[in-house]
């Protein structure tokens, strides 16, 4: 949805939101494509892509790996030019992981993907001793006994055991010796070598020596993860006065690293000392102190233009190249940045209404932002902490607020496919709105239940909306007569109307509770395909009768497409069956949504 940043002249209508369960197949359509396009530019062309930490993916993350991979496997010409690498701590992956799950499917896929394995065990007692000898330029005799106690306190871990040569080297345990003309260093001392726990205490411990200040920096940088855009180190100078003056020196010492416009800790162990040090009582309310910050400086973003948030940036000395990102983006990352730190805090610091209330919202915004870009566990994660800080009196207080909370919540959920808790959502949002105020949540509960092959009860529930919000009348097992009745009437109905009146009505301006009435028809549609074809002919009858009197919506095409095929197979009229289909192929074009394009699936 961003892409639109990025290249001039590219125009990108982001208010169109693609449904969940099509989202992650266009965007692995879309970066295979990529690659593709890459692989075919020349012939010669080359790409690796590697992901480092694998075994931190979540779920959603590592099967768009996985299909991306089988996807590109599938071009066979050019499929031999692209590799990719993956690295992963087998230790902290078991059985159930969603790693093993995916690899073991790559594995599978043999016909358009070739794996290969290669662990990288920990260095051995000899490999330390070779590059003892190596370094010191001295035998073996020398240097095995330092190379065992090396290896005990890192474990074999490269950089434990750099990291421990190298503070062995600066607090002049080993030095060089000018009688002996070679380094030495005394063993009862090596013995003895206090380290904490392992080198992650000697890691810990070498921050600690930092002056405060560094050790501040480092200390809100550890909020946001392993790695930090630059862009925000910048809005955070305000916040924290010396991030951006530090990072050389921190750099220097190995501790942070650059890559691009992003700074990173050189290993999750830094990162993890960074954060522990500080006091457990003091990190939550640093968390909701840098998010408040954030979400303020949103805030203010949103309410102004692209030049009044460029002029105010640049009062915080923030650089030229953020505002390439726009008024929209920069705000919604900010937001989402915020919600992240708020989040992590929790609502029992937010201890003023005014104040959990602000972070629900902000909550709120992050979930839609990360929805439209398909990222819904993240979105489940930022509408269930908005619920969170609302508490338990937010239906009496914010119901508006909550509702859509609720639905988002439902919505998500339904996309990563944990239907149980799509229902709970549902009931929570039933007990506590209308019926009319319920609708969505509805909808998604059926999208839900069909998905799940709970068809039967998916199809109860949806006959039972219509007859409450509408009146209509539909058996769920229609005799004969029933369906002809049905025929006849609709046909009449129809008569009335040539193509272009038909397609004047898609023109029309469509309230909210006809449109959410039609996506209800739409919901349990696939149900009754599945379960009772029988019931297809009253449910596309209604439907388009009710499309005529009120509007003809994107969904109402559907409705159409299953007449096309009552009048051939029913009424044995082929001709009629063709007019439809006509009618429904300009009802998509004029419509031209995403939605309907997958009406293929019906075809």
């Amino acid at each position: 949805p961003s892409l639109s940043h990025l290249f001039d002249g590219l125009v990108c209508d982001d208010t169109k939101h693609v449904a969940a369960e099509n989202a992650e197949y266009q965007l692995i359509y879309s970066i295979s494509m990529v690659i593709k396009a890459v692989l075919e530019s020349s012939p010669g062309q080359l790409i690796m892509i590697c992901c480092d930490d694998l075994q931190w993916g979540d779920k959603t993350s590592l099967s768009l790996i996985s299909e991306i991979l089988v996807s590109v496997g599938g071009f066979k010409d050019i499929c031999s030019r692209c590799l990719f690498i993956g690295l992963f701590r087998d230790d902290e992956v078991d059985d159930n992981h969603p790693f093993t799950v995916q690899h073991s499917y790559i594995k599978m896929m043999t016909s358009c993907i070739n794996t290969t394995e290669i662990k990288l065990p920990s260095l051995s007692k000899e490999d330390i001793c070779d590059m003892l000898m190596s370094e010191f330029l001295l035998p073996q005799r020398y240097v095995v006994h330092l190379a065992k106690v090396v290896h005990m306190k890192t474990s074999g871990h490269a950089l434990f055991v750099v990291e421990l040569l190298n503070s062995l080297l600066r607090d002049s345990v080993i030095t060089y010796s000018p009688q002996k003309r070679r380094y030495d260093w005394d063993e009862d001392t090596i013995n003895l070598l206090q380290t904490g726990d392992g080198v992650a205490g000697l890691i810990a411990s070498n921050l600690k020596s930092l002056p405060p200040a560094f050790q501040r920096v480092l200390q809100v940088l550890s909020c946001f993860g392993i790695q930090t855009d630059t862009f925000l180190l910048e809005i955070l100078e305000d916040l924290q006065q010396g991030i951006i003056s530090s990072l050389d020196t921190l750099v220097d010492k190995g501790i942070l690293d650059r890559a691009g416009g992003i700074v990173i800790f050189t290993h999750d162990l830094i990162l993890q000392a960074a954060y522990e040090s500080i006091p457990m009582e003091q990190r939550k309310r640093l968390h909701l102190q840098v998010g408040e910050y954030l979400g303020v400086l949103a805030t203010e973003k949103a309410t102004g233009t692209i030049e009044n948030v460029s002029k105010n940036l640049r009062q915080l000395n923030i650089k030229d190249t953020v505002f390439h990102m726009g008024c929209k983006s920069l705000t919604s990352s900010l937001v989402s940045l915020a919600c992240d730190q708020l989040n992590i805090a929790g609502p029992e610091l937010a201890r003023v209404d005014n104040h959990k209330l602000q972070f629900a919202e902000w909550n709120l915004l992050a979930g839609k932002e990360t929805s439209r870009q398909s990222d819904y566990e993240a979105a489940l994660f930022y509408y269930s902490s908005g619920i969170g800080f609302l508490g338990d009196q937010c239906w009496r207080n914010h119901s508006i607020l909550c509702l859509q909370l609720h639905e988002g919540a439902a919505e998500a959920c339904y996309a990563i496919g944990e239907h149980d808790a799509v229902g709970s959502y549902t009931q929570t949002i039933a007990a506590n709105v209308s019926l009319e105020d319920s609708v969505k949540g509805h909808i998604v509960f059926l999208k839900s239940l069909s998905l799940a092959e709970h068809h039967h009860e998916c199809i109860s529930v949806g006959l039972k909306l219509l007859n409450a919000l509408e009146k209509f009348d539909i058996p769920s097992d229609p005799i004969p007569s029933s369906v002809l009745e049905a025929i006849v009437s609709t046909e009449i109905m129809l008569s009335k109307y040539s193509i272009d009146q038909i397609l004047t009505l898609c023109e029309k301006k469509l309230d909210e509770r006809v449109q959410l009435i039609s996506k209800l028809f739409d919901a349990f549609y696939l149900s009754c395909y599945t379960a009772v074809p029988s019931m297809l002919p009253l449910i596309a009858c209604e439907w388009i009768k009710y499309s005529l009197q009120e509007g003809v919506s994107a969904e109402s095409a559907l409705a159409f497409a299953t007449y096309a095929i009552i009048k051939i197979s029913i009424c044995a009229d082929f001709g009629a069956g063709q007019y439809y289909a006509e009618v429904v192929r300009k009802i998509i074009r004029k419509h031209r949504t995403a939605h309907m394009f997958n009406m293929q699936k019906y075809e």
